[in-house]
Order: C-alpha cells, then sequence, then structure tokens
C-alpha cells in the first residue's frame, strides 16, 4: 500500500485517474487524496463494489463508480492521465493482470505500476509439499537454493497486437549448489513509476535487489 501510495502522490495531482479493479476504494481514495482531478473506479465484482461504494462515502471521495469488466465499462473513447492497478496475485498473473493492463494502456497515458520482473529460482526446503501450487513465506521456512534466479523482464509491456498473454519466453537454471530440487518459486518486483524510485518486491529477504524500496511478503 506505501508503495502505491508514494507513487501516486508523485503522479496523480491535477490529473485524471482511472482504478481498474479497485476492490475495496482504497487507490482511488488515495488518488484523491493526492490531488487527482477526476478519479474513475471500475470493479467487476458486484460485492466488492459496493464495498468500494461506502468506502469513497467514508472518505467523502469523489469517486465515479463503473461496475463490470474493465473490458466493457472502459471504452476506447475514454481517456486519461493514469491508470492505476493492484490485481496481482502471489505468482503476479492469477488476477487476470496482464489483460486488465493491456486495456488500461489503450486508454491511459501514464500505468502505475509501469514495469514488472518475474523471477524463480529451484529451491530446497526439506519439506514435503502436498499441493502442486502453495502461497508461502520463503522467510519463514528454511531453504537452500539449488538454482540461480531466473529473471523475465519487463512482463507487462505488451503490444496491442499480443495474441497469447501466457508466453514469457524461456530461460535455464543453472545449478549453484547440491540437494533435492524440492520446489520452484517464484516472486515479483514492481517498478510503480519505472524510474525504480518506488519499487516492491516480494521476494525473500536474502534475494532482494539491490534498488528494492519495499518489501512485501509472499
Amino acid at each position: 500500500n506505501l508503495a502505491f501510495s508514494d507513487a501516486l502522490k508523485e503522479c496523480c495531482r491535477g490529473k485524471t485517474v482511472v482504478d481498474v479493479g479497485t476492490g475495496t476504494g482504497l487507490l482511488s481514495v488515495l488518488a484523491a487524496r493526492s490531488g487527482a482531478t477526476r478519479i474513475v473506479a471500475c470493479e467487476r465484482s458486484f460485492a466488492m463494489a459496493e464495498v468500494a461504494r461506502k468506502t469513497f462515502e467514508k472518505h467523502d471521495a469523489a469517486v465515479e463508480l463503473r461496475v463490470g469488466d474493465s473490458s466493457e465499462v472502459i471504452t476506447d473513447e475514454d481517456a486519461f492521465d493514469v491508470a492505476v492497478a493492484e490485481v496481482f496475485d502471489a505468482a503476479l498473473f492469477g488476477e487476470g493482470a496482464l489483460e486488465t493492463l493491456r486495456q488500461a494502456h489503450r486508454v491511459a497515458q501514464v500505468i502505475v505500476p509501469a514495469r514488472a520482473t518475474l523471477c524463480c529460482a529451484v529451491v530446497h526446503d526439506g519439506r514435503i509439499t502436498v499441493e502442486p501450487y502453495d502461497v508461502v513465506s520463503l522467510d519463514a521456512i528454511p531453504h537452500d537454493f539449488v538454482s540461480n534466479v531466473a529473471r523475465f523482464e519487463d512482463v507487462l509491456l505488451l503490444r496491442d497486437d499480443a495474441d497469447d498473454l501466457r508466453h514469457l519466453g524461456t530461460r535455464r537454471l543453472t545449478r549453484v549448489a547440491e540437494g533435492v530440487a524440492d520446489a520452484i518459486v517464484a516472486w515479483f518486483e514492481l517498478d510503480m513509476l519505472g524510474d525504480k524510485r518506488f519499487v516492491l518486491s516480494t521476494a525473500p529477504r536474502n534475494s532482494r535487489g539491490p534498488n528494492v524500496s519495499y518489501l512485501a511478503t509472499s
């Protein structure tokens, strides 16, 4: 939240803003407090849209709320200075982030976050993984890296003609230590404005990059 807040303070004053996937409405409220002149919030869940509506009323935020999928409630006739979206799950893409941000690129000049990097590595953690996919805090689990870290850079920079939003390319991992390969772990970095001032990372602490400003757990 602090990473998004600080970035919005830098880019919203005197600007028009669209908040895609507003959820509780937090980012729209932050945009209003940052001096945005017009704010449109989109939310496809009717239940969450009602939560957002109450949030806007509680904080006296002048926000236009559109209920429905962003591809339907935001049209090519719309135009905004800034689009903000917090539509990321622990592995970055599970909440439809790529398609959501591709919609945002069509109607806004600045996108928050501007860039994202997906990282992955093979680890030995000495435990039996029951589920094929799990969300854990690596800082809370003793583990050793068996491989180097692969980085997929700029995965949010999409072309309008990109048909396949799932294939990011391939990376070769190199063994760096002995041990059983118990899991492939993944985390991400969000560069909010693309200038490395406000960088949020869900990396384990011993793997955070040199430019990380905000560290979250995943």
